[in-house]
């Protein structure tokens, strides 16, 4: 069946994503809608997406990531175009998901989130502290392929929230955040390598990263939980670490400048597993089994997280006398092998299994593909 064609006419305000509007230059001079602009389409949607993941990782502070399937479920289409200069109707396609996300609206919070930021910065020349620093570089270059002369402007439904960008407020955007360094909230995934009491000072290593960040702190009530995550003669926990950071203006986190709280990234149950696996001596095997290498032990601390993100961590974790580590699911037909280098060897033994039932993976591989392709899902 062949898929219709963008219409033209008037489309409801209720089956509208807000209003969003191109005029001046090449959108009067003739009809249809330039290719070169359909960027600035984009440009407005990677935005929303950027504030509403910020979104909900404000609301769900024990999340490191958001939810797989999260940005897909923001499917936004042009579905006509309304007399007027260039007028692209935005419909957003109702997300086929069990994700919370229909329920919290947060694209649609996003949209309303950015309209009043644009509206602050119009009148101040700055934003607020809702504005999420991770969005910046993407606003500074929104409506960069216009001419002096062509304007953007968009809305929200009923249109109490308006902006029209045109040459000169996308001038004071670009050149706001271009070469210099803005601070965010965010939440750190690691493990506390350093600390000092005199100083308020402390180092954390982000394994995904490849990243050590130092930083500091001003409450001296976090000091027992932090000394607890150094770890010391034992293997550091991986913590979740609610900071206020320094990024540079292409996004690189520079440094910690506050934290807000600290606690086990992994349920205790997971952590207190991994604290023991990490506790084991060479030996423990009847006189023989290696000690579990620290990167089998940080490949299981990553898909553990990843389990826990997809609502998959009823598992029992057992050490290998190699060295390793295997994990088996309770109530599911999966194994995981973690061999001592990091290789990863998954089984998906079901016999409604269409596809491969094993796949080996290469030290380094992202947690979330092992489990997207382990439990069936397509990954982000």
């Amino acid at each position: 069946m062949t898929a219709p064609m963008c219409k033209i006419g008037v489309v409801s305000d209720d089956a509208r994503f807000g209003h969003f509007q191109l005029s001046g230059g090449r959108f009067d001079e003739a009809a249809g809608m330039p290719i070169a602009a359909l960027v600035e389409l984009r440009r407005y949607e990677s935005i929303i997406e950027t504030i509403a993941e910020a979104l909900y990782k404000r609301e769900n502070v024990n999340r490191q990531r958001v939810p797989r399937g999260f940005r897909r479920s923001f499917d936004l289409r042009v579905s006509a175009f309304e007399d007027g200069s260039v007028i692209p109707v935005l419909e957003r396609v109702a997300p086929e998901t069990s994700l919370d996300v229909a329920f919290h609206d947060y694209f649609e919070r996003a949209r309303d989130v950015l309209l009043d930021e644009l509206k602050h910065f119009e009148e101040l020349g700055r934003f607020s502290s809702r504005m999420p620093g991770a969005a910046l570089q993407k606003i500074g270059a929104f409506g960069s392929s216009l001419s002096k002369v062509e304007v953007i402007a968009i809305a929200d439904v009923p249109r109490v929230r308006n902006v029209h960008l045109d040459y000169d407020y996308r001038q004071r955007l670009s050149q706001g955040f271009t070469s210099q360094t803005y601070e965010d909230e965010a939440v750190l995934l690691g493990q506390l390598t350093g600390l000092d009491s005199s100083g308020h000072k402390l180092v954390i290593y982000l394994a995904e990263d490849g990243l050590a960040v130092a930083g500091s702190f001003s409450d001296q009530a976090l000091w027992p939980r932090l000394r607890e995550a150094l770890g010391y003669q034992q293997r550091a926990p991986m913590i979740a670490m609610s900071v206020r950071a320094e990024y540079s203006s292409t996004g690189d986190l520079q440094k910690i400048l506050e934290v807000y709280a600290i606690e086990r990234a992994l349920p205790e149950v997971l952590s207190t597993r991994v604290a023991e696996l990490a506790a084991l001596s060479s030996g423990w095997y009847d006189g023989d089994g290696k000690k579990l290498s620290s990167t089998a032990l940080d490949g299981l601390e990553e898909l553990l997280l990843s389990l826990v993100d997809a609502n998959s961590s009823n598992v029992a974790i057992f050490p290998r006398p190699d060295g390793g580590v295997q994990v088996e699911w309770v109530e599911e037909e999966y194994e995981v092998e973690i061999d001592p280098d990091g290789t990863v060897v998954a089984y998906a033994l079901s016999k409604d299994r269409e596809d491969e039932s094993e796949r080996q993976f290469p030290a380094n591989t992202r947690a979330e593909k092992i489990v997207a392709w382990l439990i069936g899902a397509h990954h982000d």
